[in-house]
């Protein structure tokens, strides 16, 4: 009598095609991704030095001022953490119709966002 299917062979070669996609599943899952949100300057500071792959920053409506900006880099706002391919970190306004502002003092000789890393979304500012 001939099998009309043989299961064992068919979950193997059912579970070698969805492995990768389970395992992109469970490593999304891993990475413990978190919203960082942030209503003043000393909050946004904070978060651009303590942000991970796959976070995501987001900015209350509002002006973020920085007097002195951040020695060593020509900047106000500096992102220097990498994402990855995988796990980009987003920058975004929380209200698109209502952006917030980033500003400095001597915003002439200083870049007010200055993205350094890899990997980055930066959108509604």
């Amino acid at each position: 009598m001939m099998k009309l299917l043989d299961f064992k062979r068919s979950s193997t070669s059912c579970s070698l095609v969805f492995l990768p996609l389970l395992l992109l599943h469970y490593h999304r899952l891993l990475v413990n991704a978190a919203t960082i949100r942030c209503t003043n300057t000393s909050s946004l500071h904070s978060a651009l030095q303590s942000v991970a792959p796959g976070d995501e920053i987001v900015l209350a409506s509002g002006i973020y001022y920085d007097e002195d900006g951040i020695s060593g880099t020509a900047s106000h706002f500096p992102a220097t953490i990498d994402g990855t391919s995988t796990d980009r970190i987003t920058l975004r306004g929380e209200d698109p119709s209502n952006p917030p502002l980033l500003s400095g003092s001597d915003a002439g000789s200083r870049t007010v966002l200055r993205v350094f890393g890899d990997y980055w979304t930066v959108k509604d500012i």
